[in-house]
């Protein structure tokens, strides 16, 4: 059951009826949701339903023609990517976008770039507040290598890796930054059935941590709906429903994923 600490949250991000083209082509229409702090808010549709065009208007990737975005108390007609960035909204990608010739270890090190203050000669020199920044960010780096259980392959180059060690990866990476909002474009993706259990028991540890609010793309309705509190269910770039996972019944589930 939820609790009503995620139920009743904050809100922290609204969307509001954006509107997305790409010349003649509609990529969304009037979409309208909010997603409250703590909670798992999940996006689930089929391909082409429009889903990932969602998330990259989240992050600033795309900017809509129509709407605006209210993100911790402050409204705009569309998110820039540093300003996204810089104030807590980090993703994962469905096509994996990661330093393939680095060492996890360094790949995690790059989502918390835009944490470094000390400038570019005492990072090289590595004396005085540089290098109390750089054990610092290596202390955050290592503690979610250990939450993923990835030590073993920790100074192993990325491209080497398997493809669901390469979506644990990419997952450090964003918490890396230490979102406040952090977005899941189809985590389980592409990955075998014993490494999905191993993604949702991750998930499920976000959950019960509650330190940050999580968007959670996914194509398959019943994942999404054992993890997230709330759900969107989008189709030709529309929202078509869209309420509380715990009152979803077995017949609602057989339509959203007919949609």
């Amino acid at each position: 059951m939820n609790s009503p600490a995620r139920q009743f949250g904050e809100v922290i991000l609204k969307l509001e009826n954006i509107s997305l083209a790409f010349g003649g082509v509609k990529a969304l229409t009037d979409i309208s949701f909010d997603v409250r702090e703590h909670e798992i808010r999940a996006i689930i549709g089929p391909n082409g339903a429009g889903k990932s065009s969602m998330l990259n208007v989240i992050n600033g990737v795309y900017q809509p023609q129509q709407g605006r975005i209210t993100y911790r108390g402050e409204t705009r007609h569309h998110m820039e990517p540093h300003f996204a960035a810089a104030n807590g909204i980090s993703r994962t990608f469905q096509s994996l976008a990661l330093f393939k010739g680095m060492s996890v270890l360094d790949n995690l090190l790059a989502g918390r770039n835009l944490m470094i203050r000390t400038n570019i000669l005492l990072q090289a020199l590595r004396v005085g507040p540089a290098l109390r920044e750089e054990v610092h960010h290596r202390r955050r780096v290592e503690e979610i290598i250990d939450f993923l259980e990835i030590q073993h392959v920790r100074k192993t180059p990325v491209g080497r890796l398997p493809y669901g060690l390469q979506k644990r990866v990419d997952l450090g990476r964003a918490l890396a930054a230490e979102p406040k909002v952090l977005l899941l474009d189809e985590p389980t993706e592409g990955i075998q059935p014993s490494i999905v259990d191993q993604i949702e028991d991750i998930i499920i540890g976000f959950k019960q941590s509650r330190r940050f609010a999580i968007v959670l793309v996914e194509q398959g309705l019943h994942f999404a709906a054992r993890l997230a509190d709330r759900y969107v269910v989008m189709a030709k770039g529309t929202v078509v429903a869209a309420g509380k996972t715990s009152e979803l019944s077995a017949e609602e589930v057989r339509q959203h994923l007919t949609v």
